[in-house]
């Protein structure tokens, strides 16, 4: 009887073991298959600078993510389709009026030099946008794009920069898109000082 009691409760212990060996091995198939897959190395390039990729080569990616990662810090978000079109979303800041132009137009000068220096000439538009902070008469605030300005980058490859080169020279291949009438303001604000129109014209003209 003893022996017969040995034996079942060894037969008992080896079924457990399979059970449990078993189970133990359909949680850890569960949970690799919960793991999300690696990202590519071009995805993380384009996550660095918060750039959604459409039907765009990697040779692209890679010369508009180093372009991008010049204004990092000032970037809301980006894209880039077909290898023809960017679009660059920035941050608020606390520049207002006319020095809201002003900031918008160096930062896109950062990019394009960059992408210039990257030997990139595909593309044919770059579109950026600003966001202002904004508050209402009940002291509501509200983060809103107000303009965006498009630059036709065919011409501005042809534009002969030098060490001279300001950012207003390339508003004469750019058309300024108010938003709102915040943009538009601060548009007419820009326009109205003769400091920098003579360089950037017919940018002011339409």
């Amino acid at each position: 009887m003893v022996a017969k009691h040995k034996i079942i409760t060894a037969l008992c212990c080896v079924l457990f073991a399979g059970v449990v060996g078993c189970s133990s091995g359909s949680e850890k198939e569960q949970s690799n298959a919960a793991k999300p897959e690696p990202q590519s190395e071009i995805d993380k390039l384009a996550a660095s600078v918060k750039l959604q990729v459409v039907n765009t080569s990697p040779e692209m990616v890679k010369s508009v993510v180093e372009a991008l990662d010049e204004i990092e810090d000032e970037i809301e978000k980006s894209s880039i389709t077909d290898n023809k079109k960017l679009e660059i979303h920035l941050k608020s800041h606390s520049s207002t009026g006319s020095m809201t132009i002003d900031h918008t137009a160096n930062k896109a000068k950062d990019v394009i030099d960059k992408l210039k220096e990257e030997k990139v000439t595909a593309l044919e538009t770059i579109k950026v946008f600003q966001a202002i902070p904004l508050v209402d008469a009940y002291n509501n605030k509200e983060i809103r794009e107000t303009y965006s300005i498009e630059y036709n980058y065919p011409e501005v490859l042809k534009f002969n920069a030098d060490g001279s080169t300001m950012a207003y020279h390339y508003f004469r291949f750019a058309q300024f898109q108010p938003i709102n009438e915040f943009g538009e303001d601060d548009f007419r604000e820009w326009c109205a000082q003769d400091a920098f129109r003579n360089i950037s014209e017919p940018f002011c003209d339409r």
